[in-house]
């Protein structure tokens, strides 16, 4: 469960923070067809033109929500299964590109799928993530991480889902996700140690 958890983080940052490489400032409701290894899922980004942005996705069967808050750059995956909120920063999410603008570079201007949009590119750790916004709606268009397509618009509208749909449960406990992958990783240390000794 904890893996699907960490594994859902991991995922969700790293498509959606490049998909708002440009900035989160105007609403929209965009639906998207997102590849993975095990096949293409449909993908709901919502932003509130706020600073929030409402992600919904399937994995592994389970449907999964996050709520990204750009502006304190913190992620939060509801777990309704369970009943609970795991929360990482955004910028300590494994295999995540950066949230600091001073870190992308401008691809300039081009036409995507029919679309006038500005690409921007992001390197971390060994791995390229580009995007490619239309800065009339304000949402990606095509999002690719190590040359492979990760999302693809399908359609997009300039309205926010209604406030509620930005919040979290206020009856689930927010648990500290960060915090175990680093005691998980600390644990594997360990055990590994302890073989080789």
């Amino acid at each position: 469960m904890k893996r699907i958890m960490i594994l859902s983080i991991t995922l969700l940052s790293a498509v959606t923070q490049p998909a708002l490489a440009e900035g989160y400032d105007k609403p929209y409701d965009a639906v998207y067809d997102q590849i993975t290894t095990a096949g293409t899922n449909t993908l709901r980004l919502s932003c509130d033109g706020q600073g929030h942005l409402r992600t919904e996705s399937t994995l592994g069967g389970r449907s999964l929500v996050t709520i990204n808050d750009m502006k304190n750059k913190v992620g939060y995956t509801i777990d309704d299964f369970n009943r609970r909120v795991s929360r990482v920063p955004l910028n300590d999410a494994p295999g995540a590109p950066p949230v600091d603008d001073s870190q992308k570079i401008s691809l300039g201007t081009r036409l995507v799928d029919g679309r006038t949009c500005e690409g921007w590119e992001f390197r971390r750790n060994g791995h390229t993530s580009q995007t490619w916004v239309d800065p009339d709606i304000g949402c990606c268009v095509v999002s690719i991480y190590d040359g492979k397509v990760q999302m693809r618009l399908k359609v997009a509208t300039k309205t926010a889902l209604a406030p509620i749909y930005f919040s979290l449960p206020a009856n689930y406990p927010v648990i500290d996700m960060n915090q175990q992958i680093h005691q998980a990783q600390d644990h594997a240390k360990r055990l590994q140690s302890r073989r080789q000794h």
